[in-house]
């Protein structure tokens, strides 16, 4: 619908590979779910960085989702790539809004209360009065690692960056 080119990156293990490894490093607390946002997550993202020489990064990313995303800037140095969040002050009720006046679909997740979707071991639906990032990671920790820095020269990029 949306005519996308897409590049697909995912881990060159396979989940059943992972387990049989590893166990179900989501039942295994914050040091399993690290293990497991390493493999499936950052790993990728890191080597389609490398072989697509991405040079910019447009993130989704807005403040009022966790601590860490309350610290961003819009335009800001993740190791060698500039990362821009264009929507970073967008509360999601402008998020909704503009995805209604622009005819783009919603995840249909979303309809059954799954405010932020991830892997289906690490999201929950989300009830009552909860954030929206509440459902992620069995409450342990709010981030899977893609936007976080996870080397020191990423840090010190993102630090330094005058952006």
């Amino acid at each position: 619908r949306l005519d996308l080119n897409l590049k697909v990156y995912q881990s060159p293990m396979s989940p059943g590979r992972m387990v049989a490894l590893h166990g179900p490093l989501w039942e295994q607390g914050v040091e399993g779910l690290d293990t497991y946002d390493r493999i499936r997550k950052v790993e990728p993202r890191d080597r389609a960085f490398a072989e697509l020489s991405v040079t910019a990064w447009l993130a989704g990313l807005r403040h009022g989702q966790t601590r860490f995303r309350g610290t961003l800037r819009k335009a800001e140095r993740f190791g060698e790539i500039v990362k821009l969040h264009p929507i970073l002050d967008w509360p999601s009720q402008q998020v909704h809004d503009y995805l209604k006046t622009h005819d783009l679909p919603l995840h249909p997740l979303v309809e059954k209360g799954y405010t932020s979707i991830g892997d289906w071991h690490s999201t929950r639906a989300v009830t009552g009065d909860l954030d929206d990032r509440s459902g992620r990671f069995l409450g342990l920790k709010q981030e899977c690692g893609l936007h976080v820095p996870t080397t020191e020269a990423e840090n010190e990029s993102r630090d330094a960056s005058g952006l």
